[in-house]
């Protein structure tokens, strides 16, 4: 059986080397699909995982530990999603990649990091709720001028990213001058206003390589600066505390013992209720409506 493996920019180094594909969740997702493979195994966390099996509802798709999963996703519900409705009638609902499947189920329309700003523009409703994360509603709000973007819940945000000061960057900027400072949007906006650019995952990585800069401050999880490490020779400097326990969940050991089962073990397995799969399918297909 012809077996591909997915991994997150976040993971632990020996998973990442272990990978055949890198990038960020929509990335690899879009890659998967374009692998000749009967088995999708995602090193990520467990919306990861679900948005795999959306894109590719016939195929095998695992994840090697399922209690791998993200705290952001899990402030927001299908319920929640209803509640908005009933509350903003008029307004459109934007899901976050990093939400369940039953949310995008919900949602009219699925982003990303990458391609919120643009989504965002492009839906006709001048009222949005993205949910879950309210650093990154800010930053859309902050560059779709004719929209009202509103993040709920109020709280919700990546624990991560959210813990990225001001205080921070100048710790790092005091001890490393000069180096520019790239953040992720899910960082809150006083953050933010600290860098030189501002964008996701993919977005840092592609920088780094189209600039190739000697080195960059990372205002985002740690794995992403290994992988410009070790692919690029970029020198990056991130903070002490840029570690996801979510994403260190799966282990080399545990990807191994997907990687050589003839048969999945059962709870590695991903699957998905039908109309929710179907519902989930054309929130997604609406985001690649609008981006093109």
């Amino acid at each position: 059986m012809e077996t591909v493996v997915l991994a997150h920019n976040y993971q632990r180094p020996e998973v990442q080397v272990m990978a055949d594909v890198l990038g960020d969740s929509l990335e690899l997702a879009m890659r998967a699909a374009d692998e000749d493979a009967d088995r999708l195994i995602m090193c990520g966390v467990d919306f990861m995982a679900e948005v795999v099996k959306v894109l590719n509802p016939d195929r095998e798709v695992a994840i090697p530990d399922p209690r791998a999963k993200c705290s952001l996703a899990m402030r927001i519900t299908a319920d929640d999603v209803r509640e908005i409705r009933r509350e903003r009638p008029d307004a459109a609902v934007v899901a976050y990649v990093n939400t369940p499947v039953e949310v995008k189920a919900e949602a009219d329309v699925v982003c990303t990091s990458a391609n919120a700003v643009e989504v965002v523009s492009k839906l006709p409703e001048d009222e949005v709720v993205l949910v879950p994360d309210t650093n990154l509603a800010s930053w859309v709000d902050e560059n779709v001028p004719d929209k009202e973007v509103v993040g709920y819940p109020p709280a919700g945000c990546c624990p991560v990213h959210q813990a990225m000061t001001p205080s921070d960057v100048g710790r790092l900027v005091s001890s490393h001058p000069g180096l520019p400072i790239l953040a992720h949007p899910e960082c809150p906006r006083c953050t933010r206003m600290t860098a030189d650019h501002v964008g996701s995952t993919s977005q840092m990585y592609r920088w780094c390589e189209e600039n190739g800069p000697d080195g960059v401050i990372l205002l985002t999880e740690e794995g992403l600066g290994f992988r410009i490490e070790r692919e690029l020779g970029v020198n990056v400097v991130t903070l002490e505390h840029a570690v996801c326990p979510d994403m260190k969940v799966i282990t080399a050991d545990k990807l191994e013992k997907v990687i050589s089962s003839e048969r999945l073990p059962e709870y590695t397995r991903v699957e998905i209720d039908g109309d929710v799969l179907r519902d989930a399918q054309e929130s997604v297909e609406e985001m690649f409506r609008l981006t093109g």
